[in-house]
């Protein structure tokens, strides 16, 4: 007897077809969702908050100094300060991030300043007006980068 003679050889592995499935995908989506809700709860030091009620209760020494210094950890690690460390992974990496974005906006603005030969307060206003969307602004920037790439290559 071969394989390509049984019955079996060309039934898929998942049947949507058998009784209960939907059931059963319906009760996967919705445990997911309430596994994802619960891990979505803020956490504060030396407070546990339980899902689905309002009841905060004190953590355990041992779980306060542990959080402690994973914030340490996190705030050295990031170069942060430890007060945005503690307040999770989420707000910290938001605020290296929101930091990152400052500071290579300074840098073009420097360039900007520097190659057009123009005040810092100017090219801060014309880089901020180019993020609000003026289209004139975005040119005239357009412009002092070529003419610098301009300069460059004669």
């Amino acid at each position: 007897s071969s394989c390509l003679g049984s019955k079996h050889w060309a039934t898929p592995l998942l049947r949507a077809d058998l009784p209960g499935f939907g059931d059963m995908v319906k009760a996967v989506v919705a445990k997911t969702a309430a596994d994802a809700a619960t891990k979505q709860l803020k956490k504060e030091p030396g407070v546990v908050k339980q899902a689905g009620s309002k009841k905060e209760r004190p953590i355990s020494k041992d779980r306060a100094e542990y959080e402690s210094k994973k914030a340490e950890r996190r705030a050295a690690i990031l170069n942060i300060p430890v007060a945005v460390a503690q307040q999770g992974h989420q707000v910290a990496i938001d605020s290296v991030v929101e930091a990152r974005k400052t500071r290579q906006l300074e840098k073009r603005i420097q360039r900007t300043a520097a190659t057009a030969g123009i005040s810092m307060e100017a090219a801060r206003k014309l880089h901020q007006e180019a993020l609000e969307g003026d289209l004139q602004a975005q040119a005239s920037i357009r412009e002092i980068r070529q003419s610098q790439r301009g300069d460059a290559t004669e």
